[in-house]
């Protein structure tokens, strides 16, 4: 059986990570502290997937690994895999210093990244809310 509650949560979070995001891009904040709030935000609606189908929740930051792995129950419609990928490494690169390939996103890089965002936790969202059919 679904669980919706759980997922419901992992949303909400992804959406404090979003509109956190969304704030700090309108002050024009610091573009690595607004892409790590984006991973975040779609590292947990990811995540929700997961829990909505009570699988257990992968400690990972990879967003592919948990794109590869919510795509078992729902489809996404679109080629996420480059920006995934690129958003995996602001997160990475920004957040585990001393690799020496740390790097500033640029604004149109953010502005991508806030559509994918939101384009995945929208898609979550309908997913985890649709009427159940038996």
């Amino acid at each position: 059986m679904p669980n919706r509650p759980i997922a419901n949560e992992w949303l909400e979070l992804s959406k404090h990570n979003f509109e956190a995001a969304v704030i700090l891009f309108k002050e024009q904040h610091y573009n690595d502290v607004i892409a790590i709030e984006l991973h975040q935000s779609i590292e947990k609606s990811l995540k929700a997937v997961l829990a909505f189908q009570n699988k257990t929740i992968i400690k990972t930051h990879d967003l592919l690994v948990l794109l590869n792995c919510a795509e078992e129950f729902v489809s996404f419609d679109s080629d996420l895999k480059t920006i995934l990928d690129k958003t995996t490494d602001y997160y990475v690169d920004n957040n585990y210093p001393g690799g020496g390939i740390n790097f500033m996103p640029s604004n149109e890089e953010i502005e991508k990244l806030i559509e994918t965002a939101k384009f995945i936790y929208n898609r979550v969202f309908e997913y985890v809310n649709e009427p159940v059919s038996f």
